[in-house]
């Protein structure tokens, strides 16, 4: 059930933080999408193990991907503050 919970909680909080981008509100939309995606790749590691996960995201062909998106997750956090 976990990886639903979080894929499901990350999809609303990604499609509510658009309500957010229309009225303007950027440091609202930036917090929320930030947060579902988050959530949904905790949700991964539900399938997984977050072990394999950490694992996995850190291989050779995926750990340069893998470093700019947790970055821009991070700096987009830090911007909406």
């Amino acid at each position: 059930y976990g990886f639903g919970i979080c894929f499901l909680l990350g999809f609303v909080l990604s499609f509510l933080s658009s309500f957010s981008l229309m009225s303007g509100n950027l440091s609202s939309f930036a917090f929320m999408y930030t947060t579902g995606n988050f959530v949904a790749l905790a949700g991964s590691s539900f399938l997984v193990g977050p072990t394999r996960q950490v694992k996995s995201m850190c291989e050779e062909h995926r750990w340069v991907s893998s470093t700019v998106y947790l970055s821009t997750l991070v700096l987009t956090l830090l911007a909406a503050m």
